[in-house]
């Protein structure tokens, strides 16, 4: 999980804008893969672009296995990109432009807020998703609970049609593994994290998510940047069945 702090700097007479980002990596899981990622994308990109490594902080044990949203963990290292950007990001001469979230590590934008900076989400998935992530949070304030198969259909903004309730995404449904697995609330209050942001970067493309893209063009949703579609094409850190759902989605 990455977040990217954004510095620039205009120079000389014709005005050169100099962009620099310092990716801050938080590493968790497969550290192996992640690491030979990472190596691949500096080989491949030029200067501009910098990485430091977080150390992992481990979450709390738990009693029982059950499958848990990582957003405490990810809590936990608000310290450490505080502290990151205080000792290596400010005290060069390029001032710092903003902080780029993950779409998953949406705590850290407190650590914008704190530092008095601009925050921007990234978010990975299409614009459609973005606005159930927006919703999310406006229909919990006024429901409580999660939705039901057998509820009316949605109507969702960003969506042409209203959303049957039976193809939500799990952890929004009542009575799944996910929800008993504590993930509904960590996703509403994701979803609410993203209006604090000062833009939403979208993996997208307008001409593909005309209706998505322009049902953000109100007061309440923070500015969206269509950025899409950005694809890896080139990944091959894929094994046995994923390597070969990696092909077919690419083809």
């Amino acid at each position: 999980m990455d977040k990217a702090v954004v510095q620039h700097q205009i120079v000389g007479i014709e005005r050169e804008i100099c962009v620099i980002f310092t990716v801050l990596s938080i590493k968790e899981g497969d550290v192996a893969t992640t690491d030979a990622h990472i190596e691949r994308l500096l080989a491949a990109s030029d200067t501009r672009v910098k990485f430091i490594h977080l150390p992992h902080v481990d979450s709390q044990p738990q009693e029982k296995p059950v499958k848990k949203d990582n957003t405490h963990c990810v809590q936990s290292q608000n310290d450490l990109v505080k502290e990151a950007i205080l000792n290596h990001v400010l005290p060069t001469t390029i001032p710092l432009a903003g902080l780029v979230v993950d779409m998953f590590n949406s705590s850290m934008i407190d650590v914008a807020h704190e530092l008095g900076v601009p925050s921007y989400v990234f978010f990975t998935s299409n614009a459609a998703f973005l606005g159930f992530m927006l919703y999310l949070p406006t229909r919990h304030d006024q429901v409580g609970i999660p939705s039901r198969k057998s509820d009316p259909d949605s109507v969702i903004a960003s969506y042409v049609n209203p959303v049957p309730s039976s193809v939500l995404p799990s952890f929004a449904l009542e009575n799944s593994i996910v929800v008993k697995g504590h993930e509904y609330l960590p996703k509403v209050n994701r979803g609410r994290k993203f209006k604090e942001v000062d833009g939403i970067i979208v993996n997208t493309f307008y001409e593909l998510e005309t209706h998505a893209v322009d049902s953000f063009l109100d007061d309440k949703t923070p500015p969206v940047y269509t950025v899409g579609p950005v694809i890896d094409l080139e990944n091959k850190n894929h094994s046995g069945v994923n390597q070969v759902k990696h092909e077919e989605i690419m083809k």
